[in-house]
């Protein structure tokens, strides 16, 4: 693999790949990222790291690249997925093994893991003159740790661009509990860490899910901040469940912005398993209380759902 990896590297070696836009999706854990993921992949046309790709070519990507290009994988995106995991070959993943070759995955995340590996730059760079070369497609990617990866992408990638998915803090709070939960205990932490992780995990089961959703949000808040402006983009989950035409005709707005020349495909009709409801509340009505009323604080009122309308 590795002399294959090689030689697609000379073959596409002059593409500037500081002058090919990415695309990026961050979020906090559990804010409805991996729908819109498989949604954007599918309705734009976007190539993307594979179940495929990652499960079997994690140690040379372009190779797998290659060959998922040979299919039809589009076709194959279906819009499920069980707490950000997708099934079948062809499905869009989060890519965790290809990414911690390039980053690392030493804990806490946002501290040890935020950056290329410099012995791996040449590599990521390469791997992505490969993708396009091979492809003549835009990337799109989500992944929970590369939220903390905003300046290393954007520092070696400059056209890329961010899209940043939230969610009302109470609500994301609740279905990240959920998530813990179905690992097996209420204080077992999911997705990446940030540097004040083990503090948060000193508090109660309630207030550590919140403090994990506000200080993961206030992280990518910064980092977005030292980017153009007209390079991120936020919209919110509740949005996208009620009405996801329109949040679609932002981002194909937003795309064709930032110099991705792209149009939603009319022909693919959204019919998404995804449904915005209080269901949190009739399900967990001691847990939901104990968020809400730890939330009841000024600190957390810019996480919470702000109606644009």
């Amino acid at each position: 693999m590795k002399l294959i990896e090689e030689e697609f590297f000379k073959k596409f070696s002059d593409i500037d790949i500081e002058q090919i836009p990415h695309i990026w999706i961050v979020g906090s854990p559990r804010v409805g990222s991996t729908i819109l993921y498989l949604v954007l992949a599918k309705l734009f046309g976007f190539t993307y790291f594979s179940n495929l790709v990652n499960d079997f070519y994690f140690d040379s990507p372009s190779v797998g690249i290659c060959l998922q290009n040979q299919f039809d994988y589009h076709s194959c995106i279906d819009f499920k997925n069980q707490y950000g995991k997708t099934e079948g070959l062809f499905n869009p993943n989060e890519a965790s093994l290809i990414f911690r070759k390039w980053f690392g995955g030493t804990h806490p995340t946002q501290v040890h893991s935020k950056d290329v590996i410099p012995e791996q730059v040449e590599n990521f760079l390469g791997t992505f003159r490969t993708i396009f070369g091979i492809t003549n497609k835009f990337f799109i990617n989500k992944n929970q740790w590369n939220s903390f990866r905003v300046e290393a992408i954007n520092k070696l990638l400059p056209k890329s661009v961010f899209i940043w998915i939230r969610r009302d803090i109470r609500y994301a709070s609740c279905s990240t509990l959920t998530t813990r939960k179905s690992q097996g205990s209420k204080y077992k932490w999911n997705s990446a860490t940030l540097s004040n992780y083990e503090e948060i995990q000193k508090f109660p089961f309630w207030q550590q899910v919140v403090e994990q959703q506000y200080w993961h949000n206030l992280s990518i808040l910064e980092t977005l901040e030292k980017i153009d402006g007209t390079k991120h983009m936020e919209i919110w989950y509740r949005d996208f469940c009620l009405s996801a035409d329109s949040v679609i005709c932002e981002i194909e707005k937003f795309l064709n912005d930032n110099d991705i020349p792209l149009k939603a495909d009319p022909d693919i009709k959204l019919t998404l398993p995804i449904q915005y409801s209080m269901s949190e509340k009739a399900k967990n009505t001691m847990e939901l209380e104990l968020i809400e009323d730890y939330c009841d604080n000024d600190r957390f009122e810019l996480y919470k759902y702000q109606d644009k309308s």
